[in-house]
């Protein structure tokens, strides 16, 4: 669980980094073949995709668990 946290949250603080920077960088980042545009859709694409998790959802059943909550009614559990 704790490595998948950190996965997540690396690549979300890349892509608002990534943002940053190209609303830093203004309209002429847009503009002449730049790379920027590109790393910044890229990065977004693979934090709400590849990594099939949902930040927010799986930031709350961190705190939960963490807190000692154990799962909320609406989480699906594993029976073997």
């Amino acid at each position: 669980m704790k490595s998948i946290i950190a996965t997540i949250s690396v690549v979300h603080g890349a892509a608002n980094a990534a943002r940053l920077l190209i609303d830093g960088a203004g309209s002429s980042s847009y503009r002449g073949g730049d790379a920027l545009p590109r790393v910044v859709a890229d990065l977004s694409m693979i934090a709400t995709h590849i990594l099939g998790y949902d930040y927010d959802v799986l930031m709350e059943r961190n705190a939960r668990w963490v807190l000692g909550l154990g799962l909320g009614p609406e989480d699906a559990t594993i029976r073997l």
